[in-house]
């Protein structure tokens, strides 16, 4: 889900705490952020262009006869996305946006700007490719862009993982991924360098490239490109139609308008061949596209359609409509004024969602997954310990078995199980294998699906965090967010410094220095006792100390007037909310992933 989110970078945080009827300051607990540090809740001027923007948006689209009914983009609760503005029945069409209000690439186009761009280098570049220099240029040009009301909509920061530090991804826990990831952010690395030589002299840099990959590849629907105009069709059918009436007429010879059977019987074949070809060569050029044949696809950035936010339980989806050229979007389901109007952007895994969109779907998708990339590495310690065989011996016996390709590496584990295919290979393998070991006890054999059982939880266990300590993080995230909210309610005047202090005394949990644990300790302390003083309480003359450290003159805790109640207990963030440099809702994606695939696994070795 796409929300609103602002970088904010900070050189110094100050500690600031609220508790029942008492402001307090330590000022002791400053440490240096990452320049990426995220501060929430969003401030008012960026919220304020945020607003801006959806209202251009939706000028943009009306005159550009972009049609939506029963509904309008909006920012609500911080979540941008399309919001029903009265009753909508199943099967109304919500938007339809022509193609020619879209940016699109087209196969085999020729470079749009060959002023800037030779056209042996557009033609080498992928899709996405082409469709991020299109989105720079409309950029480049300004209010000239036809696109210009557009632009501002589309986010500041897109932030998938292929934009992502190694380390972060890493985070993940999930080798397939990282895998996946590392290869694509070399594959973007070889096209900026492509294209560097030429974008330099405009100005345009290796964040600007990687601004509008992201969005292209976020925010791009695909549908069937059908190379030959309706109206050639048509024209052919005619011609066809035409033929065929000629041909009647030179067999049968001249026809009486009395007798209605011959008359039809020579017109028919005219009229099926004037209707029946057009519809004929529009279907063979749809399934070709459908099968995703090279040259048969375009791409599009669909204004307005792009701003729908995705579930896979959604019934509504974005279609392409080849007749009339326009991506539409219909309600699959009746919608009530206010609902946030969802669409399915496919049968897409977490992987996807998460590589793709930025964003994971932690409840309901059904079309979640987790790869194991070699199984048979997993199962070498089992087969060890119950039959006594070595690596090199279940290697062998792996080869000779000849299996097909996803059986024992690659193989895609979903909540329903292994495949099929994967039990019959580690069956196999035990057959293979108990041959070898004529002396050992059939009866202490473990069964094919316990063994992928246990794979599937040694793979768990391989993981540097277990489901629940991420649950336990994503709790705590949520109540340190809940925390927080409130007490920059409370106190506005200290929303920036709270956030960042906070912010900073995860970062130094994460430290092995005595000193530092000595003086949250400390904090701590202030905080219990701060909050058992009546609200009339002067000032506390020092603050706790601990084998000789201590909180200086300096850092006085006091409370100079009686201050609203904070209801909620001080909560701090998780530790590991450090190694993600503060960013608050990348950390909050990567939980959201990693308990999702750990799910999966757990899915799939209990139904065995």
């Amino acid at each position: 889900m796409r929300t609103i989110r602002r970088n904010a970078p900070t050189d110094q945080s100050q500690v600031t705490a609220a508790r029942s009827y008492h402001h307090i300051v330590c000022r002791s607990l400053v440490a240096k952020l990452p320049q990426s540090a995220s501060v929430r809740p969003v401030e008012d001027a960026v919220a304020r262009h945020d607003f801006a923007s959806v209202l251009g948006l939706v000028q943009w689209a009306v005159a550009n006869k972009i049609r939506f009914t029963g509904c309008r983009p909006d920012i609500r609760n911080g979540v941008r996305g399309i919001y029903a503005t009265g009753d909508c029945n199943a099967g109304d069409i919500l938007a339809a946006v022509p193609l020619q209000s879209c940016l699109v690439v087209l196969p085999d186009e020729r470079c749009p700007f060959p002023e800037s761009l030779p056209q042996d280098v557009w033609a080498a570049l992928p899709w996405y490719g082409q469709l991020a220099l299109k989105l720079l240029h409309e950029r480049s040009l300004g209010p000239g862009s036809r696109f210009a009301d557009y632009l501002p909509a589309l986010p500041a920061c897109v932030d998938i993982p292929v934009l992502w530090p190694p380390e972060h991804v890493r985070l993940l826990q999930y080798p397939y991924l990282e895998q996946q990831i590392l290869d694509e952010q070399e594959e973007w690395d070889r096209l900026y360098d492509t294209v560097r030589c030429h974008l330099d002299r405009h100005g345009l840099t290796r964040a600007d490239v990687f601004w509008a990959l992201a969005c292209a590849r976020s925010r791009t629907f695909a549908g069937p490109h059908l190379p030959t105009s309706p109206l050639v069709m048509l024209l052919a059918g005619v011609v066809a139609g035409a033929a065929a009436a000629v041909a009647a007429s030179a067999t049968s010879g001249s026809i009486a308008a009395s007798d209605p059977a011959s008359l039809l019987t020579a017109i028919l074949p005219s009229a099926v061949a004037m209707l029946g070809i057009p519809t004929l060569w529009q279907m063979a050029e749809a399934r070709r596209a459908a099968s995703g044949e090279p040259g048969t696809v375009l791409y599009a950035v669909s204004p307005f359609i792009d701003m729908f936010n995705h579930d896979s339980r959604a019934k509504s989806e974005c279609v392409f409509i080849p007749g009339r050229d326009e991506f539409r979007v219909a309600a699959g389901e009746p919608l009530q004024r206010g609902q946030q109007v969802l669409i399915s952007y496919g049968n897409q895994s977490n992987d996807a969602l998460l590589q793709r969109y930025g964003f994971v779907q932690l409840d309901g998708n059904q079309h979640d997954r987790y790869v194991v990339q070699d199984m048979l590495r997993l199962l070498e310690r089992p087969l060890d310990r119950y039959m006594t065989v070595s690596t090199q011996e279940v290697r062998e016996a792996a080869r000779g078995l000849d299996l097909p390709a996803g059986s024992l590496d690659q193989v895609v584990l979903t909540a329903a199980g292994p495949p099929q295919q994967t039990l019959e290979a580690v069956a196999n393998l035990l057959a293979v294998l108990a041959v070898r070991r004529p002396n050992l006890p059939h009866g202490e054999l473990p069964s094919a699906e316990a063994l992928v059982a246990i794979t599937c939880t040694e793979e768990e266990r391989a993981a540097a965090s277990s489901l629940q300590d991420d649950e336990a993080a994503l709790t705590q995230l949520a109540r340190w967010e809940a925390w927080e909210e409130e007490t920059t309610a409370t106190f506005p005047d200290e929303r920036r410094t709270f956030a960042d202090g906070a912010a900073a005394m995860a970062g130094l949990m994460t430290l092995e220095d005595k000193s530092v644990q000595l003086e949250f300790k400390a904090l701590e302390e202030a905080l219990t006792f701060a909050g058992a003083v009546e609200a009339q309480g002067g000032i506390i003359d020092e603050a706790a100390a601990s084998d000789g450290n201590r909180i200086g003159e300096g850092d006085m805790v006091s409370s100079s007037r009686p201050l609203p109640v904070v209801s909620l207990e001080p909560v701090l963030p998780p530790c590991e909310l450090a190694t993600f440099g503060c960013d608050v809702e990348r950390y909050r994606t990567a939980l959201m992933f990693r308990i999702a695939k750990k799910r999966v696994l757990q899915s799939g070795a209990s139904v065995l």
